[in-house]
């Protein structure tokens, strides 16, 4: 009896574990962030997503929004753009559940920005005064072919001078900056490309609005004209070999590589020093708007910033064939500079168009023009665009007497700025 009850008790056992209902042994998969840690390079994207869920997903910056930019806020993607150097902190949201990425942002660009040359705006020809002391050959007008993407070309191993600051004193009454002799430029038809990210700008009651978008970058390349604290041009197109320079990039008007720019960060404080070189001195294009506009035009920068070191190297810089400086200096400086000097070698006996050229240029500045500065081809009816109108931020300026004359005899500009003669 006691045999087939044991039986029975093993057989109804067996029947219990094979009615058992199957059992899914796959966990369902955590929501998670595709990656938790990301790099990435000033001027360059990297994405990054919500994983495992149908959720919708937001996305906040909570550390760091002036140097990371992200797009898709509401999306289970979003595309994070490096503004400047430095470390952010993105906060993804889903349900009640909540997910950190930490985004490094490093400020190197070792891709060379080949920029098409047919954006180059068309310049008109003009004839150049004959090669004076102080004055380069004429830079005669050709076609730039178009340029298309390509690597990086590898950079001769000769080095090339260090670039030094050169000693251009501020501009004040009393202490002018003292002039030497220059050579003239060897005759050459490369020069600078204009400008191919044209501002587009509107004025208002006298004041310039800048489009974002269109100002930002510096000669087509990746870096932010906001993000430049200094430009230094050199007479050298070799760009240098060494482990500071963060990136470069040919700004000929002929994409031939005979003009350069090369910026590094000597100080490591995320804003860049900007070089420009060209064998035997820079020529720069008829066409030179917006060329310096908002350098060193971001507020919590400029106001640590020595006016007197942020525009070096003018003595290897030949201005004699500009026509067209339309908002070049517009907002250069513009929060804290007090005193900028342009030097005894910017001369424009060619300058015709100057719509705020010195627009919101420094702070209630004095503006040191130079000897050599001339507005003789300058419209009187734009003459006194050139500052910005009434709500201009310069103050004072120092120029030749011809050019005081002119600027006395216009009362647009006399009656809210102060003139001075260059003895």
């Amino acid at each position: 009896m006691r045999r087939i009850s044991l039986f029975l008790a093993i057989t109804l056992a067996i029947g219990l574990v094979g009615a058992t209902p199957e059992v899914s042994l796959q966990a369902k998969e955590k929501v998670k962030l595709s990656s938790k840690r990301v790099t990435v390079n000033v001027g360059k994207v990297k994405k990054v997503s919500v994983k495992n869920t149908k959720k919708k997903a937001s996305w906040e910056i909570t550390k760091g929004k002036k140097i990371i930019k992200i797009s898709a806020k509401k999306a289970k993607d979003i595309t994070i753009t490096g503004l400047k150097k430095g470390k952010a902190k993105i906060e993804c949201k889903v349900g009640k559940k909540s997910f950190v990425c930490v985004v490094t942002v490093k400020g190197t660009l070792t891709k060379e920005v080949n920029v098409d040359a047919s954006q180059t705006p068309a310049v008109t020809e003009s004839a150049l005064p004959e090669a004076t002391e102080s004055a380069s050959p004429a830079a005669t007008e050709s076609a730039s072919p178009a340029v298309t993407e390509s690597a990086s070309p590898a950079v001769t191993e000769s080095a090339s001078p260090a670039a030094t600051e050169s000693t251009l004193p501020e501009a004040t009454s009393s202490a002018l900056p003292e002039v030497t002799a220059r050579p003239t430029h060897v005759p050459t038809t490369d020069r600078l490309m204009a400008e191919p990210q044209k501002v587009e700008s509107e004025i208002t009651d006298g004041s310039i609005v800048f489009s974002l978008d269109k100002y930002y970058y510096f000669y087509g390349s990746d870096v932010a004209r906001i993000m430049i604290e200094s430009v230094e041009f050199v007479d050298s197109a070799t760009v240098p070999t060494t482990e500071d320079v963060l990136g470069s990039f040919d700004v000929s008007e002929k994409q031939n590589k005979s003009v350069m720019a090369w910026y590094k960060d000597a100080d490591e404080d995320g804003y860049y020093e900007m070089y420009i070189g060209q064998d035997g001195g820079v020529i720069a294009n008829p066409n030179s708007d917006y060329m310096f506009c908002w350098i060193a035009g971001t507020a919590e920068k400029t106001s640590a910033l020595d006016s007197s070191k942020c525009l070096l190297g003018l003595e290897n810089f030949y201005t004699e064939n500009i026509e067209s400086a339309n908002y070049m200096f517009a907002s250069f400086g513009w929060y804290n500079f007090k005193n900028i000097s342009l030097g005894d070698y910017f001369a424009t006996p060619n300058l015709k168009e100057v719509l705020g050229m010195f627009a919101d240029t420094g702070s209630r500045s004095e503006l040191y023009l130079g000897k050599s500065f001339s507005v003789d081809e300058v419209p009187e009816e734009t003459l006194a665009s050139m500052f910005g109108g009434i709500s201009g931020r310069v103050s004072k300026v120092i120029v030749p007497k011809n050019v005081k004359d002119r600027f006395d005899a216009n009362k647009s500009i006399s009656e809210y700025l102060e003139v001075e003669a260059i003895e």
